[in-house]
């Protein structure tokens, strides 16, 4: 789950930054920079607490994909 997460952000990073650049005419390339920067460090830092997947939540999905798991076994 947490490899899906980190590449579902990859995507939207991808999306934040093509519309930053497009935006090159209308706002500086260093605020652009600025921005780029402060959203990439904020998520990459910490990307559990971006995401809120502590470790409480991961233990509750590991359970409930347990459970899942066992009901459709039958």
């Amino acid at each position: 789950m947490l490899t899906f997460t980190l590449l579902l952000w990859e995507l939207f990073k991808a999306l934040i930054c093509g519309a930053l650049d497009s935006l090159v005419h209308t706002i500086q390339q260093r605020t652009i920079m600025l921005i780029k920067n402060k959203i990439n460090t904020t998520v990459c830092d910490s990307p559990n607490q971006a995401f809120q997947l502590d470790e409480d939540y991961l233990i509750a999905e590991q359970k409930a994909e347990a459970i899942g798991g066992f009901i459709t076994e039958f």
